[in-house]
């Protein structure tokens, strides 16, 4: 499977620089490592979460590629980690803004019952939640999309 990371233009102190993921993840890192004690809480408003998705994402290859044993059983959901409320987060996707394209076309709602109880967490603690979220709703027999 081929992945592109995406430039994103960001501002470090007065210049503009192009940075992929990875590094964004890296400068994030530092960001939250260098805070003091007086960010310690601040730090801990990552989220992560989950949408249920529209039986039809099921057309696309990419999407069936990447689920190979769905049995059709239960739904199909999308698994994000974000810096903002669930619920920003899921209008955002809806409206175009940063949204993935499962999520823009073929989004219903949050299903909370499958994330509420994880958040908030450190931006760390999400990406490994994340990830692990994935995981086992693939393994309970959900076909899962997530960046």
């Amino acid at each position: 499977m081929l992945v592109r990371f995406l430039p994103l233009y960001v501002i470090v102190g007065r210049s503009v620089q192009v940075c992929h993921r990875r590094e964004r993840l890296r400068l994030a890192r530092e960001r939250t490592s260098n805070s003091g004690e007086a960010g310690a809480e601040a730090k801990q408003h990552y989220n992560v979460y989950v949408v249920a998705l529209d039986r039809k994402v099921l057309e696309h290859k990419r999407f069936r590629d990447a689920n190979p044993d769905y049995g059709g059983r239960k739904g199909c959901v999308y698994v994000g980690m974000t810096g903002l409320s669930p619920d920003e987060r899921f209008s955002n996707h809806k409206k175009g803004h940063k949204a993935n394209a499962y999520v823009k076309k073929y989004g219903k709602y949050l299903r909370w019952r499958l994330f509420r109880k994880y958040n908030p967490m450190t931006f760390e603690e999400a990406s490994r939640r994340e990830q692990w979220l994935a995981q086992r709703l693939r393994k309970k027999g959900y076909a899962v999309w997530q960046h």
